[in-house]
């Protein structure tokens, strides 16, 4: 569809790739399966508001099928020199009689239909990756359960600073994807509002069923303000924030495993199959994966600061910056984020804490001086920054031969008439103890695990509905399209 009647030419074959892109297949395939189902939709409403007559719905939703049930093949080999939309509209024309693809266009805008193909497109998108983040989450709960025996360093400044059951790291990360879940669910339900109705930009005297529309293509509400419609996409810059700071616990996950895992005597190790090798140092062991992690984990920033660059500014009403220009580089955001989620997930469930490592470390690391000051306090009522003091002066003399440590602390105890059982105060006991609100006692972890397997469950449950929501919709819409195809062909009305 090259004319338009104001318009009569079409782009310039140099502009067009600049203007429209280099889709690949896949892309244009599901481009093209979201058009064909914003066409289905409309002339089911034009149907029932008797806008359109039964035999041209059913012989322009004939042809749709027709080319969905060819993966579009058709539609994919023809030239498309006004982009997409035009090309398919192209295509219609040739499918169906003349004038008849018109018909369809009746009481909407590219505006409104843009601002709605986005939103189908990204919450497709926001709906896989809430998936694997409630597999991720689940996956660190059952680790956790798993693991409340195996001791580790916690880290301050890359240095051990107390003992952890290993547990309290995997619900220190479940605790911020939880939160990160919660943040992807609220930016879907900002995508669950239908545009349909705003046409170019000030809504449309044509009455048709938006309530209906809803249901048929899986939304929960339809916009309230024509102008926002197809003015805003702050659903595409909330999806994109919720995915970059997502991002950001990512790549700090990652960088945790790099840390344990790369020291001199690492006390985490990696299956083989997650490495990669030198090709000129032989002794190399490379954990590039996570260094993949770190890399891609962001790549939803860039696009959000992209995006939102290319909208300031702009007047707020229909923009091509906006519509069009600000969506550049959010598929390939969102994508890695989901790469980088699904790398983290296979690397960090596989590996493996090696035991007598990281107790050692412990050890060694002093990572019990905090709970011994803590009780010369408690037994002598000496402030706290005072026993802190003596105990650190305890570190500094022994910190090239740390096994001499257990050994000062019982002559710094007798000296000030305290009776400290170094026995009660192991790395493992000491951190199977701190059972404050959050610690990494026993006894904490296990609420810990208990509240965060009641937030998964309420998660999960939230995601389902909206599975189920867009799957119901799909079939309703393939309902009324079965049975407007069947239907007698005296029947204007269903």
């Amino acid at each position: 569809m090259n004319a338009t009647g104001r318009i009569t030419k079409s782009l310039p074959r140099a502009l067009q790739d600049i203007v429209y892109g280099r889709p690949t297949n896949a892309h244009l395939l599901e481009t093209f399966c979201r058009v064909a189902t914003l066409d289905e939709c409309q002339a089911v409403l034009l149907l029932r508001a008797g806008l359109l007559d039964a035999n041209d719905a059913k012989t322009l939703l004939k042809a749709i099928e027709t080319e969905k049930a060819e993966n579009f093949r058709n539609v994919m080999r023809r030239e498309r020199p006004r982009g997409m939309y035009l090309g398919w509209e192209d295509w219609l024309t040739s499918a169906t009689k003349d004038g008849l693809h018109g018909a369809l266009h009746l009481g909407r805008s590219r505006n409104d239909m843009n601002a709605t193909l986005q939103r189908l497109e990204l919450r497709a998108a926001a709906l896989e990756l809430g998936s694997v983040e409630m597999r991720m989450l689940q996956s660190l709960l059952s680790r956790a359960k798993k693991e409340t025996h195996v001791l580790l360093p916690a880290f301050t400044h890359y240095q051990p600073a107390v003992p952890v059951l290993a547990s309290q790291l995997w619900l220190a990360w479940a605790t911020a994807l939880e939160r990160d879940a919660r943040l992807l669910l609220d930016a879907i339900e900002d995508l669950d509002v239908l545009p349909l109705g705003a046409a170019a930009v000030a809504g449309t005297r044509i009455q048709l069923d938006l309530d209906f529309a809803v249901r048929l293509l899986g939304f929960s509400s339809v916009c309230v303000n024509s102008i926002d419609s197809v003015a805003s996409r702050t659903f595409l810059l909330k999806l994109l924030a919720a995915c970059s700071i997502l991002g950001v616990d990512l790549s700090r996950f990652a960088t945790d495993i790099l840390t344990l895992a790369t020291r001199e005597i690492p006390i985490i190790t990696l299956p083989e199959r997650f490495l990669g090798s030198s090709s000129h140092m032989p002794q190399k062991a490379n954990p590039f994966l996570l260094e993949l992690v770190q890399a891609r984990a962001m790549s939803a920033l860039q696009a959000l600061v992209g995006a939102a660059v290319k909208m300031h500014a702009t007047p707020y009403t229909n923009s091509f910056a906006v519509s069009s220009e600000a969506r550049w580089g959010a598929s390939d955001g969102l994508d890695q984020t989901l790469d980088s989620l699904k790398v983290l997930e296979c690397v960090a469930l596989s590996c493996v804490v090696d035991e007598t490592a990281a107790r050692r470390l412990c050890e060694r690391g002093f990572t019990t001086a905090t709970a011994i000051a803590e009780e010369i306090t408690v037994q002598t009522g000496m402030p706290f920054r005072e026993s802190h003091r003596l105990v650190g002066s305890l570190v500094r003399r022994t910190v090239m031969n740390p096994e001499q440590f257990p050994q000062l602390v019982s002559e710094l105890a007798l000296s000030h008439g305290v009776e400290l059982n170094q026995g009660a105060l192991t790395p493992s006991i000491v951190a199977s103890t701190c059972n404050s609100a959050g610690g990494t006692g026993t006894l904490s972890v296990r609420k810990q695990i208990t509240f965060l397997e009641a937030r998964l469950s309420t998660l999960t449950s939230s995601l389902n509905s909206k599975r189920i929501q867009y799957a119901s919709a799909e079939r309703l819409l393939h309902k009324e399209v079965m049975h407007c195809i069947n239907a007698q062909r005296d029947t204007t009305h269903h």
